[in-house]
């Protein structure tokens, strides 16, 4: 009943958390991708991991996650003519 009993991870609508039993009985979390991530809208989301254990008083352990999005060029530019003629004066 010590042991390790549950993963919580804090409320957010972009992540959820899958917690996975291994072979050797052994519990794995793993971070599930809810919604889409757009670097222009939110560039870091920060997440609270906590273990708790079956003990009396509940024992706890608390990892901080930070994802960092990273930006991939999805607004190609949008021109409305085919060619753009200008003058620059030389001063």
């Amino acid at each position: 009943e010590n042991t390790l009993q549950k993963y919580e991870l804090n409320p957010n609508d972009h992540f959820s958390l899958d917690v996975r039993s291994g072979v050797d009985g052994n519990k794995h979390p793993e971070l599930v991708l809810e919604l889409a991530l757009d670097r222009e809208e939110k560039a870091v989301h920060h997440l609270v991991l906590v273990a708790l254990d079956g003990g009396s008083p509940v024992r706890s352990g608390t990892s901080r996650i930070r994802v960092t999005v990273l930006d991939v060029n999805d607004n190609a530019p949008v021109f409305t003519q085919p060619e753009y003629r200008v003058s620059v004066p030389e001063n």
